[in-house]
């Protein structure tokens, strides 16, 4: 640490106010003017500001349940989760999920916000709790801080400004890319889908009927061992249910069962994920995961995979979920060329979506490699070295 520099307990330079949440059923509570941040607010801002919330209360509900504090202090989220910090331009309250350090004249509040934003894995660390982790007021008063002169203090806080705003449009040209790099491949996927003059237009259900295999009762499943049974959230994933191979036998044999190549696919939850089946043993949860049982005498399944990324679907919506039924996949409506140009068009699309997919993931690197810049400024800023 730098000469000057002098090393105190939060709450020896900060007063901690408490939020708190005034009855949600007394009307003449909310819907004022003093706006009133919750954890959930403050993961929705973006930068170091906060001015303005999702709910307000009136100067009744203040006095019912929460504290107002000044404008430029900083506020912490300390449950669910910890460790948002922003600095409201307004005087404000907040719910119990919060605590606000009004720093003395010794602290600058950039200089607080920016040292605690570096310290999220350590606040995380300090709480404690069962049903979640929190962060106790005595617990955050009795944080140290290291600071220097406030003159210092501005000094830094200026240069973390800069260096976050180039860090900011560099995450903003990764994201762009990205999105382009998304946008780029859908567009490419629908011009290659787009029928073309001598293409064969069917309903789907005319290709070939929708399947589903024979329903597994949860008493035939158990979490360990046996033939890998595959439900709608592991769709795609790793299994988390197995059944006997003497059920998978029996009911591949009996019953309808997906061929090598045959395209999977989701008919509930996030519908329209496909995995091509691999010939290997494994079971699938009956109507969630269906297929059309093609034989390829018109439409190559790798093409039909093709088809299923161009969302054709008309989803019924349920109560709480999306829902493919026979009827969504049997009217779609799918156009087709020759088996020799599907099998091209499917190669194009192949070659197309891995290069997507390596910029893809380039660019999230990128992103990603802008929050570690950030805490690297910060460990930087705060160990004297900035």
């Amino acid at each position: 640490m730098k000469n000057g520099w002098v090393t105190k307990k939060l709450g020896e330079v900060c007063e901690v106010v408490l939020g708190g949440t005034p009855r949600t059923t007394v009307p003449e509570y909310w819907g004022g003017t003093v706006p009133w941040l919750t954890p959930g607010d403050m993961g929705k801002v973006e930068g170091l500001y906060v001015s303005k919330t999702s709910r307000t209360i009136t100067k009744k509900g203040l006095e019912a349940g929460s504290t107002m504090f000044p404008a430029a202090s900083v506020i912490v989220s300390t449950r669910a989760p910890i460790g948002y910090v922003l600095i409201n331009s307004v005087p404000m309250c907040t719910n119990q999920g919060c605590k606000t350090l009004v720093p003395t004249y010794e602290v600058v509040s950039e200089f607080l916000a920016y040292n605690l934003l570096g310290r999220v894995s350590e606040l995380n660390e300090l709480g404690t709790g069962t049903t979640f982790k929190e962060l106790a007021t005595g617990v955050l008063k009795n944080i140290s801080i290291a600071f220097p002169a406030v003159a210092e203090q501005k000094r830094i806080v200026k240069k973390i400004d800069a260096a976050f705003e180039k860090i900011d449009a560099l995450k903003a040209n990764a994201e762009k890319n990205l999105a382009n790099a998304k946008e780029l491949f859908q567009s490419a996927l629908d011009e290659a889908m787009r029928p073309k003059k001598g293409w064969v237009e069917k309903r789907l259900g005319e290709v070939g009927p929708v399947c589903m295999c024979k329903r597994i009762l949860k008493s035939q499943t158990n979490s360990e061992k046996g033939i890998p049974f595959y439900k709608i959230g592991t769709f795609g994933k790793k299994p988390n249910a197995y059944i006997s191979k003497d059920v998978y036998e029996r009911y591949r044999a009996l019953y309808k069962f997906p061929k090598k190549g045959e395209i999977l696919l989701s008919a509930a939850g996030t519908i329209g994920r496909t995995v091509v089946y691999d010939g290997e043993p494994a079971y699938f949860q009956d109507s969630n995961i269906v297929w059309v049982a093609n034989g390829e005498d018109e439409v190559l399944n790798s093409y039909l995979m093709w088809f299923y990324a161009t969302s054709p679907w008309h989803v019924t919506k349920g109560a709480t979920i999306q829902r493919l039924y026979n009827e969504n996949i049997e009217s779609a409506e799918i156009a087709f060329p020759s088996l020799a140009e599907q099998q091209e068009i499917a190669k194009r699309l192949d070659f197309l979506s891995e290069k997507a997919k390596f910029l893809e993931q380039n660019y999230a690197r990128q992103v990603a490699d802008c929050a570690e810049m950030r805490q690297a400024i910060l460990r930087e800023a705060f160990e004297g070295r900035l």
